[in-house]
């Protein structure tokens, strides 16, 4: 018997949500500096992603647990 439900359609989140997530993912660790330092990206690159001025990396994503979805991204 197959399982129900295991392609079940997942939230889209846009860009404003996901950096709405990198800002709760760096309060909880401490702070930018402490989420770049345990993810190994710049302390300037979550600046900017948490600006809007770049699009968070894979890396970044995976730390979010989301993945990139082209234009929006998908809660995993």
């Amino acid at each position: 018997m197959g399982t129900i439900g295991t392609n079940a359609r997942r939230k889209l989140l846009t860009a404003s949500e996901v950096r709405r997530l990198l800002l709760q993912r760096c309060d909880q660790l401490g702070g930018q500096a402490a989420f770049a330092r345990r993810y190994k990206v710049t302390r300037a690159y979550v600046s900017q992603v948490i600006l809007g001025q770049r699009p968070p990396s894979a890396r970044m994503c995976a730390a979010l647990g989301i993945r990139d979805a082209g234009v929006r991204w998908v809660a995993k």
